[in-house]
């Protein structure tokens, strides 16, 4: 329950639109006929990266600093699977438009984060 109100509070509404590698595996994404496309709700969480400190400086350039990147985040809900579906239903090169400005998002990485969410890493579209 606490979860729900989280993404009642925080969320926002993404499409997610399952993708998969077409014939050339070097060639671009096409949609996935197998899994369905829905409405899911998104929470960000965008954190920079810690840095060590013996990265962050150039030995070699009098000790100016270094770049600090950072992650963006979404958490999704594993509860918005559906019975068809494992329960990590998403998987890497997935696409998430948000529904505000219709950004879309590439998902690089998705991993369970305690029991009911998907932490995924995403990259911005165009």
């Amino acid at each position: 329950r606490v979860s729900r109100a989280t993404d009642r509070e925080f969320g926002e509404p993404f499409l997610f639109e399952p993708m998969t590698t077409g014939p050339d595996r070097n060639g671009p994404v096409i949609p996935d006929a197998s899994r369905e496309s829905r409405m899911v709700v998104g929470r960000w969480g965008d954190k920079t990266e810690p840095l060590n400190q013996a990265d962050a400086y150039d030995q070699r350039a009098a000790k100016r600093p270094g770049v600090a990147g950072s992650r963006t985040t979404l958490m999704l809900c594993r509860q918005d699977w559906t019975e068809s579906e494992p329960e990590l239903w998403v998987r890497h090169r997935d696409h998430l438009v948000r529904q505000s400005d219709g950004v879309r998002y590439s998902i690089v990485t998705a991993v369970p984060s305690g029991r009911l969410r998907i932490r995924c890493d995403v990259n911005k579209l165009g």
